[in-house]
This record gives C-alpha cells, structure tokens and sequence, in this order.
C-alpha cells in the first residue's frame, strides 16, 4: 500500500481515495503500479457474478492486467460500485485463473453486455486479508 490506511469492509470509497491506498490508476478496473495490479475496481452492473468473475473488456491493457493479476498469485482489495462514484470495499481476493475461451465467455455473460465485446473470464476466490 502507498500509505497506512487501511480499508474497512462495507465501506464505500470514491477512486482517489483508493488510489491513494494502493497507487495505480483511478480510472482503470485493474489498477496497476510497478507493472502488478494492486486492487480491483468492479461495476456489478457489468459483472454481475463479482466478486468471483469478471468479465474482461477488450483491450490490451485490460487482457495483460487481467493475465498479470493470476500470475501474481497475490490477493488484492476488490471494490463494487455501489453508487455513482462510490466503491465498497469487499474483501480480499486472489485471481485464480483467465480464459479467453469464447463458449465459457459466453455462458459467464450474465449482463447485458454483447459477448463480442469481452475479451475473457477472470475468476478470483477470496483470500485472507493482507
């Protein structure tokens, strides 16, 4: 983390505030800093099976980020948006594996999100807090 503050479970954040705990970007899902993410930015609107999976847009950063945070094996604080500009924070979790196999992207699209525009599946299991 960039400073001491810690996250409390349940409660909401805006993205500046979380990027000032962990570094990286406030605009991307997978903030990243010194090339590994450092926490999980996620609209359930978009990926309604969040926590546990996300669905990858296209786009090279969004897929290497993606591949990135399984090889990390490192768990990493994920937030839901809850309200505009708000993010509660749930927990630690560890990516655990990618696919890009488009039948599984397709069956794991549960939004109203054409299947075209996803690149892959994230899936990620909770983890102990760090």
């Amino acid at each position: 983390m960039t400073n001491s503050k810690k996250p409390e479970i349940g409660k909401l954040y805006d993205r500046k505030e979380i990027s000032e705990m962990f570094g990286g970007s406030y605009r991307r899902a997978l903030p990243f800093k010194n090339g590994d993410v450092v926490s999980g930015c996620f609209d359930p609107t978009l990926n309604p099976n969040a926590p546990v999976e996300i669905l990858v847009g296209l786009g090279r950063d969004r897929v290497r980020y993606s591949q990135r945070i399984v090889e990390q094996n490192t768990p990493i604080p994920i937030f839901l948006k809850r309200a505009s500009k708000k993010y509660e924070f749930v927990g630690y979790y560890r990516a655990t594996k990618y696919s890009d196999n488009r039948k599984e992207v397709k069956d794991k699209n549960k939004s109203n999100r054409n299947h075209d525009d996803i690149a892959a599946v994230l899936y990620f299991e909770k983890a102990e807090a760090v």
